[in-house]
């Protein structure tokens, strides 16, 4: 019987295949990025919305958080550029 000769690994790839698997992966994470920024939006305006601004109220009997706040906005954009940052930098396909 004739064995099978090998030209490389099992494992290699096309530059095309290459080329294919990290586009699905940019585009997976930025898909991911737009949801989390989104998500990130809405849960740090219910919590200041509604936990500080309750507790403020409530509590400290104080003037409510205003949204258009500058720090209130500093706040969040900076959150939602370094949770966008980590999910784009994050190297999912090299874990082992």
């Amino acid at each position: 019987m004739f064995k099978r000769r090998k030209i490389g690994s099992i494992n290699s790839q096309s530059p095309a295949q290459k080329i294919r698997g990290w586009l699905v992966s940019l585009t997976a994470k930025i898909i991911f990025t737009i949801v989390a920024t989104v998500v990130m939006y809405y849960l740090f305006t219910y919590v200041i919305h509604g936990v500080l601004n309750f507790l403020s109220e409530q509590v400290l009997q104080s003037n409510p958080i205003d949204e258009n706040n500058p720090i209130f906005l500093g706040v969040m954009i900076v959150i939602i550029i370094l949770v966008d940052i980590y999910i784009l930098r994050d190297k999912l396909s090299k874990r082992k």
